[in-house]
């Protein structure tokens, strides 16, 4: 059975909603962040595997080359998804990496929490309209 990369954001959002009453936020939010990245990331190239449009490297390429697979499927719904995975991406290089980000951590958890559910909703429409499309297997 494979893995519900969903359930990444759901402990995303946790941590979102717990670093709103925390004194100190910012670890809270910056595991949000990254959280909701990999949950978008993982769950996005699984549906893409899943419906045979993408074939993993299981290498740091993926990263980009899931993005691009969105982005040339002609849909502006999936374009911005691709958009919203590149934002989060950035988003979460900055929580792993970075000493200080340009706006606030409480905002920055809430986009996260905003672009995965956009780019988890688009990503299962696709999915689920090339699936019904494909003929059954005899």
């Amino acid at each position: 059975m494979t893995f519900d990369w969903t359930g990444f954001i759901a402990v995303a959002d946790q941590l979102r909603l717990e670093s709103l009453k925390d004194e100190n936020p910012e670890s809270k939010a910056r595991c949000a962040v990254s959280r909701y990245y990999y949950g978008a990331f993982c769950f996005t190239k699984d549906c893409l595997v899943s419906i045979r449009q993408f074939n993993p490297s299981a290498n740091r390429d993926d990263h980009a080359d899931v993005r691009t697979s969105l982005e040339q499927k002609g849909k502006s719904t999936l374009r911005k998804a691709a958009e919203h995975l590149r934002s989060l991406y950035k988003d979460r290089c900055r929580c792993d990496y970075d000493g200080t980000v340009d706006r606030s951590w409480i905002d920055m958890a809430n986009d996260a929490s905003a672009m995965a559910s956009f780019i988890v909703r688009e990503v299962t429409q696709y999915r689920n309209e090339c699936m019904s499309r494909q003929s059954p297997r005899e």
